[in-house]
C-alpha cells in the first residue's frame, strides 16, 4: 500500500487536519468531529491514512488491562470519512484488530461497500428530505404517527428558541445519572 497508516492517540491528532477530513466529505457527521469525540467519548484513537486523507474514529475502553472497541452514547455513527478508494482494507483491519482485539464499531452509510471482508449487521436509519412541504411530507407518515401527532397538538405544546442550557442538563442528569454518570 503506498499510503501510510497509523493509529494516534487523541491527543496527539491535527485537529484541523482531522476536522477538515470529515467536513469535505459526502459523508461528513458532527459525531466525527474532533471536538465531539473528545467531548463524548472516555478515550478514543484515530487511525490515520496518508495524511489525513482517509480517517477512521475508534473509541476505545480498557477492561482488565484489555483494549476494547464501544459505542459511546448520543453517538450513531462513525466509521470511515475521507477517501475511500485508497483503502488497502486487509492491512486496515490488521491494524484495527492489533489495536483492539474485541468491540463493536459502527459504521456510517457510505461504508457498506468496504465491509465485504468482515461480520456487519446492517441497522435501518430513517431520513427525512426536508426539501418538500410540510403537507406533502405528513402525507407520507404513517397513519399511526399522524395520529399521534394530533394528540400532540392537542397539548398545546409549542417551540420555543430560548436557550435554557441549564434546566436542561438538570433535567438529563435527573433522568440518566445512573445509566451515564460519565456524563
Amino acid at each position: 500500500m503506498t499510503n501510510s497508516i497509523q493509529i494516534i492517540s487523541s491527543d496527539k491528532i491535527d485537529k484541523v487536519k482531522w476536522d477538515r477530513c470529515i467536513s469535505q466529505n459526502s459523508n461528513a457527521l458532527i459525531y466525527a468531529n474532533y471536538q465531539m469525540l473528545n467531548n463524548i467519548c472516555d478515550s478514543w484513537s484515530g487511525l490515520i491514512i496518508g495524511n489525513y486523507d482517509t480517517v477512521l474514529p475508534m473509541p476505545w475502553r480498557k477492561k482488565f488491562g484489555i483494549r476494547y472497541l464501544y459505542a459511546p452514547a448520543f453517538i450513531q455513527q462513525l466509521g470511515f470519512f475521507g477517501n475511500l478508494s485508497v483503502l488497502d482494507m486487509q492491512e486496515v483491519w490488521n491494524r484495527v484488530f492489533r489495536f483492539a482485539k474485541y468491540g463493536d464499531l459502527f459504521f456510517n452509510y457510505n461504508n457498506k461497500s468496504l465491509l465485504s471482508e468482515i461480520a456487519f449487521v446492517e441497522k435501518t436509519n430513517f431520513i427525512i428530505q426536508l426539501a418538500s412541504s410540510y403537507p406533502i411530507i405528513l402525507s407520507k407518515y404513517h397513519h399511526d404517527l399522524i395520529k399521534n401527532l394530533q394528540k400532540a397538538e392537542k397539548q398545546n405544546l409549542h417551540y420555543s428558541n430560548e436557550q435554557l442550557i441549564e434546566p436542561c442538563i438538570q433535567l438529563y442528569q435527573t433522568q440518566y445519572q445512573e445509566r451515564f454518570p460519565q456524563y
